[in-house]
């Protein structure tokens, strides 16, 4: 049966729970302080990862970040480029993207770890 009453108005208490939140936007990460001795090579892939790192979206943040953490395996066993500057500059790209500080540190050491291990002389890898 149909009533012409006017609609009541939604509780506030509904609505909240009704609405998403807004989420702030992510913060940028820091402009990488990476040492001169870092070879050309290094520097670049490490900036490109980092940054595609901190614009990956939720759902698929982690994985990003243990695909470019491997990545850079190869250029720390290589002496090409110290380990922390890598550790560093992923842990500020991975905060950005909003994952958790513990995540990212043992998302970043496990891929390293794992890169580091098993991989291919410089010699052999071009």
């Amino acid at each position: 049966m149909l009533d012409d009453a006017p609609v009541a108005p939604l509780p506030h208490w509904l609505t909240e729970l009704l609405v998403e939140p807004s989420r702030p936007a992510a913060a940028a990460p820091a402009p990488l302080l990476i040492p001169e001795a870092v070879t050309r090579r290094a520097r670049a892939a490490l900036e490109r990862e980092t940054a595609a790192v901190a614009a990956t979206g939720e759902g698929g943040r982690n994985n990003r970040l243990l695909a470019g953490a491997r990545a850079l395996g190869r250029f720390v066993a290589w002496g090409e480029i110290p380990r922390h500057v890598v550790e560093e500059a992923f842990q500020a790209g991975g905060e950005a993207a909003g994952l958790p500080a513990a995540e990212c540190r043992a998302t970043i050491r496990s891929a390293l770890d794992w890169s580091i291990r098993t991989c291919r002389p410089r010699d052999d890898a071009a």
